[in-house]
């Protein structure tokens, strides 16, 4: 006993035992920061799962506490303890506002966060500080031991180190490659070789990579586990190969394309509004007055909308806004890893902009995020403001942004017109207005209070643009459409609501929320109300009917939401959409196949 404890003591032994703790701390306290739960009841409920949960905790910790053997100082741990704080908080901030983790892609873009950085920011909580905290704490007690430089005994230690090594490598492949990206034949069809409830799945056939679903990877494990394996796969890809379509594929693809005129003349007008971050439960919300959050949206449902959809699912992934407006102008589906505005934004996209003899997007950010210069010529639009030559400064203030569409409407009236109007005042973290005219409880979640404001000042800036396009009389040859780029809430954000929507009966969703669409067209003769799920890509083919440009080239993945029987018998699956469009995107499939 008293020969154990003297090893025990040994200063190498100590700073092993803290700092691996000190990291399987911190990927507990990850996890639960990003999925709510520690797995400790299953301690007696099932206790493989509770050993598992811990085991996959623990291995990294391990991997990183077994090179203390191989050192002969241990300063190098604290800057190890840093970089794995930087790494978990940023997965952190990313899952909290995209609901997904980091990947090389993701990490390549961050150039795109230029001047967007506080909208990380509002994501932090008290949460985050733990892991600095954490890290401090182990340098005090490192500071606390005597100096002592590591046993002869080498080899030894370069054997623990390697066993480490291995079983890191061995879980990470049953998590990455065992997990959900094996699938057999076309059918797709999974097979789980055991019969624990978050066991591993595996089954015969070719791996496909693009099939990962990184938060439930980095659930059963952490983000250290499928980071590795990722790395690797990205080396080896090679991104120029060629990219091959099932015969499956390549049926769905037939049914979606037609052999029409891809120049068919539009009946009218179109505006089209994108808002940033536009959830729908906000048309309900109400401030303590009674007063609506958006007065001016809903009376104008009243009044003249024809369609109004409360569920879009937001369907954007790494690309944020910049997916969120592929999708609405293609029709198409984001990348499974990266942005498609940021890696192919020389492709050729089909879309109803160059039907239009004048066809402008307006966005605040034009001249810099999302790579939108590029994007706006690949979609077909003919002019971007604003720009370096039309004189008008960049803003983010949606009562600018409305009030120079309204002038820019004059310019219009000769032939037909498209016009795609971004809004920015609802970006996170919504700090950049303010509504004193709102009163909201004092208990109210400071984000939930700033974003609703935000919503407020968007819908009293859009207020003149609506007031100017009725008495125009544009509405008698323009079809009007309006909805978000996204969802700005996710199933985490939500949760810290919940208690305080109930208290007060609002409307906040408490799981999943969606975007709303609101449509005015000539050609809708009757009101139709959808509140069943329906998705962003179904928007593009209901803007062709709208338009009354059915048989454009190219149908798009969705469905026209004004027709309720290709609404409950899609011929294709959100995740045949996901898959094929990733195909498509990435082998610039209309340039060959367009029209």
């Amino acid at each position: 006993m008293k020969k154990l404890l003297g090893k025990i003591n040994e200063k190498v032994n100590v700073v092993f035992l803290v700092f691996t703790f000190s990291i399987f701390i911190k990927c507990v306290i990850f996890h639960y920061s990003c999925f709510g739960y520690v797995a400790g009841s299953s301690l007696w409920q099932n206790p493989f799962e509770f050993f598992a949960f811990y085991f996959a905790k623990l291995l990294p910790a391990l991997f990183f506490g077994s090179f203390v053997f191989l050192a002969k100082r241990q300063w190098w741990t604290i800057i190890v303890s840093v970089v794995v704080d930087f790494w978990l908080i940023a997965n952190l901030l990313y899952y909290r506002q995209c609901s997904l983790f980091m990947d090389i892609d993701v990490i390549m873009m961050a150039g795109n966060l230029n001047g967007f950085m506080s909208s990380i920011l509002t994501y932090i909580n008290w949460q985050v500080f733990l892991f600095p905290i954490i890290s401090i704490i182990y340098c005090v007690v490192l500071l606390l031991l005597r100096k002592q430089k590591v046993s002869n005994r080498f080899v030894k230690r370069f054997i623990i180190v390697m066993t480490t090594c291995l079983l890191l490598v061995g879980y990470d492949f049953l998590l990455g490659y065992g997990s959900d990206i094996v699938c057999k034949g076309r059918d797709r069809q999974w097979y789980d070789i055991n019969q624990f409830q978050w066991g591993w799945k595996v089954a015969k056939g070719k791996s496909l990579w693009s099939d990962l679903q990184r938060p439930n990877i980095v659930e059963r494990g952490t983000v250290f586990h499928y980071f590795p394996t990722l790395c690797i796969y990205e080396l080896s890809r090679d991104r120029n190969k060629k990219v091959e379509f099932s015969e499956r594929e390549l049926s769905l693809l037939d049914s979606l394309v037609s052999d029409s005129n891809p120049n068919e003349s539009p009946n009218g007008n179109m505006i089209f509004i994108l808002v940033e971050s536009f959830e729908s439960w906000t048309l309900e919300m109400k401030d303590m007055k009674g007063s609506y959050v958006t007065p001016n949206i809903n009376d104008f449902i009243k009044k003249h909308a024809q369609l109004y959809c409360s569920k879009i699912k937001s369907q954007t992934r790494n690309g944020g806004s910049g997916d969120g407006q592929m999708i609405e102008n293609t029709g198409m589906l984001p990348l499974n890893s990266g942005a498609a505005c940021m890696l192919y934004g020389k492709n050729i996209y089909p879309n109803y902009a160059h039907l239009f003899n004048n066809s402008i997007i307006i966005d605040p950010c034009a001249n810099g995020i999302w790579n939108q210069p590029e994007m706006t010529k690949s979609y077909g639009y003919r002019d971007i403001y604003p720009n370096s030559k039309n004189g008008m400064e960049g803003t983010e203030d949606d009562m600018v942004v409305f009030s120079y569409a309204s002038k820019h409407l004059d310019k219009l009236k000769d032939g037909t017109f498209c016009m795609h109007i971004i809004t920015m005042s609802m970006h996170t973290p919504f700090t950049r207005v303010d509504c004193p005219s709102m009163l909201w409880p004092d208990d109210m979640p400071l984000t939930l209070k700033r974003y609703l404001n935000a919503v407020h000042y968007m819908d009293s800036s859009l207020s003149p643009f609506l007031s100017k396009i009725e008495s125009d009389s544009l509405l008698k040859n323009t079809s009007l459409f309006i909805t978000g780029d996204h969802n700005v809430f996710h199933s985490n954000k939500l949760k810290e609501f919940a208690d305080f929507a109930k208290k007060y009966d609002y409307p906040v969703p408490s799981r999943e929320s969606y975007c709303p669409l609101i449509i005015y067209s000539p050609t809708i003769t009757d009101r139709v109300d959808i509140h069943d799920l329906s998705y962003q890509m179904d928007i593009f083919p209901t803007i062709l009917h709208c338009i009354g440009v059915d048989n454009y080239y190219w149908k798009g993945f969705g469905v026209n939401l004004l027709d309720s029987v290709a609404r409950n018998n899609r011929i294709i699956t959100e995740d045949e959409a996901y898959r094929l469009s990733d195909k498509m995107i990435r082998s610039d499939w209309f340039r060959t196949h367009g029209k």
